[in-house]
C-alpha cells in the first residue's frame, strides 16, 4: 500500500511540475517576439477637448403662422426666436481633426417635421452669418444630422464654430389647417469623435 501511495504522490508531483513548465513556457512564448522593427515605432497622444454651449435648452414655436424663409430671416431676430450655440474644439496638437455632428430632434408639439422649415447659419470671421442650410424642412433630415463636420481641425487655442438656428412653419403650409395655438419644440445635439 505504501508503494501505491508513493507512486501516486510521485506522479502527482511530476504532473504538477510538467504543468508548471508548460505554463511558464507558453507564457514566455506569448510575451516574447522575434519581429524585427525597422524605422520609428512610436505612439503619440495628445489632448482633445470638445464642448457644446447654448443659451437655452432648445427652440420652440407657439402661436405661429406659415411664412417664407426670407420673412423668417427678417422677422425672427429677437432672443427666443432663434437658437445660438457654439462648438469649441481644442487640441494639444495643432491641426488634429476633431469631427462632430450637429443633429436636431423633435421634443414635443402638434406640428410635424414636414411642416417645420429650418435655416442654419454659421458665424464667419468677418462677423456675418452665412446660411449653411436653407430651403429645407426638418423632415429633409431623416437621421436628424444637419451638420457633419468631418474635416473640422481643432486648434491649440480653441476653435469656435458659432451657429444660429431658426425654425418656423413652412410657407407652403395652409394656414387654415393649422391650429392657432399649435406648438413645436426642437432639441439640438452635438456629438463628436476622434
Amino acid at each position: 500500500m505504501e508503494d501505491n501511495n508513493s507512486k501516486k504522490i510521485l506522479l502527482t508531483v511530476l504532473g504538477v511540475a510538467i504543468l508548471i513548465v508548460a505554463v511558464v513556457g507558453i507564457s514566455f512564448a506569448l510575451f516574447t517576439s522575434n519581429d524585427q522593427i525597422t524605422g520609428e515605432n512610436s505612439i503619440k497622444s495628445g489632448t482633445v477637448t470638445m464642448s457644446f454651449s447654448e443659451k437655452t435648452n432648445g427652440i420652440a414655436l407657439s402661436d405661429a403662422l406659415p411664412m417664407s424663409e426670407a420673412d423668417a430671416l427678417q422677422k425672427l431676430t429677437n432672443d427666443g426666436e432663434y437658437f445660438d450655440f457654439d462648438v469649441v474644439t481644442k487640441t494639444s496638437k495643432e491641426g488634429t481633426v476633431i469631427p462632430y455632428k450637429v443633429s436636431v430632434a423633435k421634443i414635443s408639439g402638434e406640428l410635424n417635421d414636414n411642416q417645420i422649415a429650418i435655416n442654419l447659419q454659421k458665424l464667419e470671421a468677418g462677423g456675418n452669418y452665412t446660411s449653411v442650410i436653407s430651403g429645407k424642412k426638418v423632415s429633409d433630415f431623416p437621421d436628424g444630422v444637419i451638420v457633419d463636420a468631418t474635416d473640422n481641425a481643432g486648434t491649440a487655442t480653441g476653435k469656435i464654430d458659432s451657429y444660429r438656428l431658426r425654425i418656423w412653419i413652412a410657407g407652403d403650409q395652409d394656414a387654415s389647417t393649422i391650429n392657432s395655438n399649435s406648438k413645436y419644440s426642437l432639441r439640438v445635439n452635438v456629438n463628436g469623435g476622434v
